[in-house]
């Protein structure tokens, strides 16, 4: 009962929260322009945002599992996983650079930095969708 009553006050907050925080309204996503420094670090920004958003529904989702519950675990693993398909956006990077190491400086990144920041944004808003509909599947079975 106790989380019948915690899970929708939760879903509330997650909806502010994530809107505060969703990507979707960052403005800097609307006016890409090809630039790589500025390009990365609107995707760096975006992705971060939304990481944020993405641990508010995960923390809400899990609150709404029971103790003892298996799937406490496997929700714990599925965002374990995402965090390790950072590691994939390389791929995109340096299919951009001839399959060459393309180093680049903190301050100042190249076009092909923007492939890999683009690729960890497009999992974190993926991740954002999916956590949502757990979410929206959660508060159908609380109401």
């Amino acid at each position: 009962m106790r989380v019948n009553k915690i899970v929708p006050a939760l879903a509330a907050l997650v909806l502010i929260f994530g809107n505060a925080y969703g990507t979707e309204d960052e403005e800097c996503l609307e006016h890409l322009s090809g630039s790589g420094s500025l390009d990365s670090n609107c995707f760096i920004v975006a992705a971060a945002d939304m990481e944020t958003a993405n641990t508010a529904l995960y923390t809400a989702i899990a609150r709404s599992i029971p103790k003892g519950n298996p799937n406490a675990a496997l929700l714990f693993d599925y965002m374990q996983q995402q965090d390790r398909m950072k590691t994939f956006c390389a791929i995109n990077k340096y299919a951009g650079s001839k399959w060459k190491p393309d180093p680049t400086a903190t301050q100042i990144r190249n076009i092909n930095d923007i492939a890999y920041f683009e690729c960890i944004y497009d999992l974190r808003k993926a991740q954002n969708q999916h956590l949502q509909s757990i979410l929206d599947l959660v508060k159908s079975t609380t109401d």
